[in-house]
């Protein structure tokens, strides 16, 4: 016969071997976690206290029946104790029953409602356990809430609808030509564009600037407008921004007064180098058109960096290639 054979038949010939005890500190976390003493377990075993103590530090028995029925108790309590501690969800979701006058309720909203300290007004608003309105000038006859604005409403554009094969492409560069503005497009193309920025934005939709969806369930892509320095001081924009920090133009510039009236308006806090101009349009839907300003170092700074001084045709053909 073989060795490997002789091995296989000495080790089956051998029996199992008996179930072996865990590490001192897997003892000790078996016990606790199960809340039990060391006099239970000594009383389980037929030990005595200090016997068990020293058993569960490590120190070994005489008798390997001992052993055997120490490593089974452990083993059994391994497999009753749960794999984590897991919370009673539904207690803790119980609603806690308070001493005392049940609190009044809003009619419209359900939360728990209370006089203000200052008006005598129910609030719903408690800061710190008072009731107290918030946001508000409180006054003997109710708090007193600051006057807002109304909210002015964009007027709907008319316009007939987009073309979608977009054939001048997604970008013009708009540049000043002798006191005309012509618009720099795609595969070295030059076209004739309106001469003030509301007539403009209009211009990109009626022509079709843009590019195509690149799935049926996606939207077309809204143009992206450049202008050039000198198309920025031919629409009346100023070549530089005064505030420095925020980078936006005011709102009480002419331009931006002239674009609200004809419907167009900034879709973040104001116009800056980088901006989105958005109109409504009837019976439904909206317009949006990017637009960047170079002399505001729209496509200087961040990871463009191109040079002011690129030619147009070729800062053109860079930006649709």
């Amino acid at each position: 016969m073989s060795e490997p054979l002789k091995a296989i038949d000495a080790l089956v010939a051998r029996g199992a071997c008996p179930p072996q005890l865990p590490d001192p500190d897997e003892r000790l976390r078996l016990r606790q976690e199960w809340g039990s003493s060391l006099k239970e377990f000594a009383s389980a075993l037929g030990k005595e206290v200090e016997e068990m103590a020293a058993w569960e530090a490590g120190q070994t028995s005489e008798d390997q029946a001992d052993e055997i029925a120490y490593a089974r108790l452990l083993a059994r309590i391994r497999e009753k104790l749960p794999t984590a501690y897991e919370p009673d969800w539904a207690a803790l979701r119980r609603p806690v029953h308070r001493q005392g006058k049940p609190a009044a309720l809003c009619d419209g909203c359900g939360q728990e409602i209370g006089p203000c300290e200052r008006c005598g007004q129910p609030t719903t608003s408690r800061p710190g356990g008072r009731w107290l309105h918030r946001g508000t000038m409180c006054t003997p006859d109710g708090p007193l809430v600051p006057q807002q604005p109304a909210p002015q409403i964009q007027t709907p554009l008319q316009l007939p609808p987009r073309r979608t094969d977009f054939f001048l492409g997604p970008v013009a560069v708009i540049d000043d030509s002798d006191g005309t503005l012509i618009a720099h497009l795609s595969h070295d193309r030059t076209r004739p564009c309106p001469q003030n920025l509301p007539d403009l934005l209009v211009w990109t939709y009626t022509e079709g600037l843009g590019a195509q969806r690149l799935h049926n369930r996606g939207h077309h892509q809204w143009p992206l407008v450049v202008l050039t320095y000198a198309a920025t001081g031919r629409l009346g924009l100023p070549l530089a921004l005064d505030d420095p920090i925020h980078r936006l133009l005011p709102a009480t510039h002419p331009v931006l007064i002239a674009l609200d009236a004809a419907g167009w308006r900034p879709t973040g806090r104001g116009m800056g180098p980088w901006s989105r101009l958005q109109a409504r349009l009837a019976p439904r839907g909206n317009i949006t058109v990017h637009v960047a300003v170079q002399p505001w170092g729209a496509l200087r700074e961040g990871s463009w960096g191109l040079d002011d001084a690129l030619p147009v045709e070729d800062l053109a053909r860079l930006l649709t290639r």
